[in-house]
């Protein structure tokens, strides 16, 4: 009876602290003059209280208008929704998410994901206000990563790790080449319990279903302890 009441509260808080960080978005996306929209986890909001892996991307992409969007409830974007035309799931980054998720022995409905700046544009370099966009968004993230049971967290694109509160960013456990050109795949403690693996953006560098890189990604989750790779 105990642990009902405790997982119905943290549930409910859980769902109270994204419902203000919307709020907060949505009065910051006014302020800044944003137009295209925003969102913030691509996955269900419950599973900010199960997940054993976290997947944390720069920022929504996307050229046009879009409705604000707080959470996926049905499932994981990556797995569920259609993007750029293609059908569920089949979109170029999808599909790497997807590969990467499965070598992590995880299901996409079971992970929480979400974006670490939740305002969108074309792209990263297109975003205007980056420093506030951050600035904005860094102490929604440091509260979930500390109070989330997930052990790794896997981050897309440098400037997340760079960001994050709780990382020294200057001292990775390690770096290793990921296999493609110059790119790196970095490790990091995360706080006190947590490991954060550091990819290049998958939206530009895609890294799965290529061997050599997908070898260094499990070198890298070995070098977390991560016991399920697939």
């Amino acid at each position: 009876m105990r642990t009902v009441i405790c997982a119905t509260f943290f549930a409910w808080m859980s769902q109270m602290k994204i419902e203000e960080f919307a709020r907060m978005t949505q009065r910051e996306s006014d302020r800044l003059g944003y137009c295209l929209g925003w969102r913030i986890l691509t996955c269900p909001t419950r599973n900010m209280n199960t997940a054993r892996l976290i997947l944390v991307a720069l920022n929504p992409g996307g050229n046009r208008p879009e409705p604000p969007k707080i959470s996926v409830e049905d499932g994981n974007a990556y797995e569920r929704e259609s993007w750029k035309n293609q059908a569920p799931g089949r979109q170029q980054l999808q599909k790497q998410v997807i590969r990467m998720i499965e070598l992590c022995g995880q299901r996409p409905a079971d992970i929480l994901s979400g974006y670490f700046v939740p305002f969108r544009s074309p792209g990263w370099n297109d975003l205007n206000h980056k420093e506030e966009a951050v600035r904005h968004s860094v102490p929604f993230w440091s509260s979930l990563l500390s109070t989330s049971p997930a052990e790794l967290v896997i981050s897309f694109g440098h400037q997340v790790a760079e960001n994050l509160r709780d990382v020294d960013y200057k001292n990775p456990l390690t770096v290793r080449p990921a296999g493609w050109g110059s790119m790196k795949i970095k490790t990091f403690q995360l706080g006190q319990s947590k490991k954060l693996i550091s990819l290049p953006h998958l939206s530009r560098f895609g890294l799965f279903n290529r061997p050599k890189s997908e070898a260094a990604f499990c070198e890298a989750l070995r070098a977390c302890g991560w016991s399920s790779i697939s």
